[in-house]
């Protein structure tokens, strides 16, 4: 009769086991074992029961059910407590990600490696994983699942690798999100083989800064060309220390950018500062949707933008005879009010797109 059991399970962990009246008895920290809970594709397959006599070892394959699958699935989220759902429609977060490695504290056969996701952006990243990648063959591909990271959070999950044979083996880590670009840390791992001594590890090294936040708006909806325009806009810094020497720039459509006001130096999590950009359409602007970028860029870092849709039109150009019924004419007449309240059009110009859009009232 074998004396020694353990489970190999299809993330790369091995766990001690024992074995009483037909029932395989393993404890599992699933919190600690980061396996991918988005499906159950990394619960279907490669289970293993290794049996131990001391000197032959006996594997079987252990094969799951739909029912056992999705059972495992449950307790894990429960456990992890991880947010899996989809993210709004527009929100964007922007991730950052490093990897180290911490004394193992098992036997020793084990690389204990700790991969640390951090977000930038203004939204909560959603169903965020990381992908641990051999520079060889001889490291398959290993998922960790973080689940949901707000901003300015951020998760650690840590991973047991086990020890390469006869040399050493370098890891990539790449963080994938539904709504943020993959990232890839900036300096891989080695993990160090059976036969090596593993040196003093060099601290990791520190996140690259966040780049500052921008956000502007709409200042109007219905545009004119050679209109002047003021956009309002804020920026803010996420960082924990201050970010300074920024520059603004701003362009209309294809034409080169420009530079732009704006504040030149943020505080570290400080309110946002608001400040106005002037823009001016050209006096050429044809009728149609015309796109104003906005941009902020930090000495050493990305440079962040919006973009800014308005609809241009043609004065004396605003419907044709006879396409416009009533409710048509309310719903036009109530914009124009609003631009005119706002100050983006003159009063003698909405009495001429008023009288306008009377002439093309459908009469019958």
């Amino acid at each position: 009769m074998p004396g020694r059991f353990s489970l190999h399970t299809p993330w790369g962990g091995v766990y001690p086991s024992t074995l009483a009246a037909g029932v395989l008895d393993v404890k599992i920290d699933w919190k600690a074992a980061a396996v991918d809970a988005f499906d159950g594709v990394a619960l279907r397959a490669s289970w293993v029961v290794r049996a131990d006599d001391g000197a032959v070892n006996v594997d079987a394959q252990l094969v799951l059910g739909d029912g056992e699958v999705r059972a495992l699935l449950g307790a894990i989220r429960e456990v992890t407590g991880n947010d899996y759902s989809e993210p709004p429609r527009d929100e964007r977060a922007a991730l950052t990600v490093t990897v180290s490695t911490e004394p193992s504290i098992d036997n020793g056969d084990n690389n204990h490696v700790v991969v640390a996701v951090t977000n930038h952006g203004p939204a909560p990243a959603y169903r965020v994983k990381a992908q641990l990648k051999g520079r060889a063959k001889a490291l398959p591909g290993i998922k960790i699942p973080f689940g949901r990271i707000n901003p300015s959070e951020t998760k650690k999950q840590t991973q047991d690798l086990e020890k390469p044979h006869g040399t050493d083996e370098m890891v990539d880590v790449e963080v994938m999100s539904a709504n943020a670009a993959r990232a890839l840390a900036p300096h891989g791992i080695r993990l160090r083989s059976k036969h090596v001594a593993p040196p003093s590890q060099p601290p990791p090294p520190s996140p690259p800064p966040a780049p500052p936040q921008l956000s502007c708006g709409l200042p109007a909806k219905l545009v004119i060309a050679g209109q002047r325009l003021r956009v309002p806009c804020e920026a803010s810094n996420l960082n924990d220390k201050p970010v300074k020497g920024i520059t603004y720039k701003v362009s209309i459509a294809n034409a080169p950018p420009i530079l732009a006001p704006g504040p030149i130096d943020l505080e570290p999590h400080a309110a946002p500062s608001k400040f106005d950009v002037d823009v001016t359409l050209p006096d050429d602007a044809t009728p149609g949707s015309v796109q104003v970028t906005v941009t902020a860029n930090a000495p050493d870092g990305p440079t962040v933008r919006q973009d800014i849709s308005f609809d241009v039109i043609e004065l004396r150009k605003l419907c044709k005879p006879g396409e416009l019924t009533i409710d048509d004419y309310h719903r036009k007449h109530k914009l124009l009010d609003e631009e005119r309240n706002s100050g983006n059009i003159t009063k003698e110009k909405f009495n001429d797109y008023l009288a306008e859009l009377w002439s093309c009232v459908r009469r019958s």
